[in-house]
């Protein structure tokens, strides 16, 4: 697939977590994001708010999808609150999540602590330059299986589903 104008390669992974074996995450730094995936589309728009100071971010992202699922095209717009609010109003699916950045064998982990319906869920996601090193990774021990490939844990999906 052809890298779409302004769009950049995320290269990355998904893996499932057994909650069991995560260490205490509470001293970690935390991000909290709400996702809209809006209808009709592939757009999300994105608030992320730092746990510890309250800052608030905004973005509209698009990924394109692509031939393989660990390399996808992507593009993100950085919002103004008011122009997030006004976005706001369209019609989607919300998925909430706390994640927490990770540090492991000197690689940097996402693990995504998901809100409302799918309380239960843990994921660990990773990014890395290129196929090769993103296969190179070593996963902590409470990582059981990826899930990169698997459309039930894709944000899409997982907003849908948790609907109420």
């Amino acid at each position: 697939m052809t890298t779409p104008k302004y769009a950049l390669m995320e290269i990355e992974t998904k893996m499932l977590v057994n909650n069991a074996l995560l260490p205490d995450l509470s001293a970690l730094p935390c991000t909290r994001i709400a996702d809209r995936y809006l209808d009709g589309g592939r757009l999300r728009l994105r608030a992320m708010t730092d746990a510890a100071t309250g800052a608030v971010e905004y973005k509209l992202g698009k990924k394109y999808g692509g031939d393989s699922p660990y390399a996808q095209p992507i593009v993100n717009v950085y919002l103004s609150a008011e122009e997030f609010a006004a976005l706001e109003v369209l019609p989607g699916c919300v998925l909430r999540k706390r994640r927490y950045r990770y540090e492991h064998r000197g690689q940097r982990f996402s693990i995504d602590v998901f809100d409302g319906a799918h309380a239960e869920l843990v994921l660990c996601e990773a990014e890395a330059p290129s196929l090769e090193a993103l296969c190179a990774l070593r996963f902590p021990a409470f990582v059981l299986s990826d899930v990169t490939a698997e459309p039930k844990y894709s944000g899409w999906n997982l907003a849908e589903t948790g609907k109420s």
